[in-house]
């Protein structure tokens, strides 16, 4: 799959979205802070680096976290359908969904 600059851009602000439909407060705050900082970096990376993987291409990874987020609201969406007792909150299942693949985009100094 290959992504247009125009995707892989509406994708980005599709993530930056999440953040604020979902979060409050100083946590809203630090997570923006956060991923402005990484943003070049987060946007174009890949979900994983090895090719026969998913979405090994550039924009895979907010492609994917994207998808991981929409995929875990549906399960979640389903439970709550079932009468099922959560211990988590929305918010919590977000934020997990959200950086739940954080660290393959490395850090400030190393991809």
């Amino acid at each position: 799959m290959n992504l247009t600059e125009e995707q892989i851009v509406q994708n980005w602000n599709d993530l930056k979205k999440v953040i604020d439909n979902n979060f409050v407060g100083q946590r809203n705050k630090n997570l923006h802070k956060m991923y402005d900082a990484l943003s070049e970096r987060m946007m174009l990376a890949p979900a994983s680096g090895i090719v026969h993987y998913h979405n090994c291409f550039a924009g895979g990874y907010v492609d994917h976290v994207l998808r991981v987020i929409e995929c875990a609201r549906r399960i979640s969406n389903q439970w709550d359908e079932m009468g099922a007792d959560k211990n988590f909150t929305d918010e919590e299942l977000t934020f997990s969904a959200l950086n739940h693949d954080l660290g393959k985009v490395g850090d400030m100094e190393k991809d």
